[in-house]
């Protein structure tokens, strides 16, 4: 779990509807980090967020929950085709949404991260790729300001004969547009789209998302 403070100029970008974007440096892999501040809703977010019968946030994934996952605790497991000449790279996460900081802030903070596992065992574990070796990251919604703010973090080593310097410069190209994406999504499909007799989603506190009106 990672707790981000902002500087003075990193809120000021907020408080204009800029994306606030940076590099943490740390000892292995850097963690990235965007920021933006969203009119929507929480609810809206979430669904953006969290919809991923519909919606991708990185196009190209496959994945497959193993045995026992919920949503709850949900162990995961997902691979990435990269171009030639590197080999895929797979691996499983545990995620988990952040019930003791939902409750510690009475609601206003919804958080879900998640963290590498040595789980193995999906059906669709591809043989020759490389399982990366450590990934985390995570996604907080904070009610501020008449909306929320939107924050998503990520670390990880992506392995083989890949530098993490490549993987993190990656996620610095993509992290902007992935908030971006997301607040879009919300204010723009997510109440044309979750209608009844769409799959429920759940809360942080395990009550399901009303669906939209018509």
């Amino acid at each position: 779990m990672h707790r981000p403070t902002f500087d003075a100029k990193e809120w000021e970008k907020l408080a204009e509807g800029k994306t606030v974007r940076r590099r943490e440096r740390l000892d292995g892999p850097d963690r990235v980090l965007a920021a933006l501040w969203s009119p929507a809703s929480r609810d809206q977010l979430w669904l953006a967020i969290q919809d991923e019968q519909h919606y991708e946030v990185v196009a190209g994934y496959a994945d497959e929950d193993l045995p026992g996952s919920t949503f709850a605790k949900r162990t995961l497991y997902q691979r990435i085709d990269l171009p030639w000449p590197f080999a895929a790279r797979q691996w499983v996460i545990e995620l988990e949404s952040n019930r003791d900081l939902l409750a510690a802030s009475q609601g206003t903070i919804w958080e879900r991260h998640w963290r590498i596992s040595e789980r193995r065992g999906a059906s669709i574990e591809d043989p020759d790729a490389v399982w990366v070796p450590e990934t985390t990251g995570g996604w907080t919604l904070v009610e501020i300001a008449g909306g929320n703010l939107v924050i998503y973090h990520t670390r990880a080593s992506v392995g083989g004969n890949i530098p993490d310097e490549a993987g993190t410069q990656w996620a610095l190209m993509t992290v902007s547009g992935m908030v971006e994406e997301m607040d879009r999504r919300a204010r723009d499909e997510v109440d044309a789209h979750y209608l009844d007799g769409h799959a429920p989603i759940e809360r942080p506190d395990g009550t399901f998302v009303p669906f939209r009106s018509r």
